[in-house]
């Protein structure tokens, strides 16, 4: 199965304060499929693989 959501404003805040990563974007796509999870970065054009447990706290 897969989920995903669009981070913006203070929650998007919230998950680069706990990845450590700049927040220059003004959305992040997080994806879950299967066990695989993953953010998509629109300013970066690419999808970064991410931690399934910080991916289930922002669905």
């Amino acid at each position: 199965m897969q989920t995903g959501i669009l981070l913006g404003n203070d929650k998007l805040k919230e998950f680069c304060k706990e990845l450590n990563i700049d927040c220059n974007t003004s959305k992040i796509l997080i994806k879950i499929n299967n066990n695989k999870a993953e953010y998509y970065n629109f300013d970066d054009d690419c999808f970064y693989e991410l931690d399934l447990e910080i991916a289930k706290k922002y669905l």
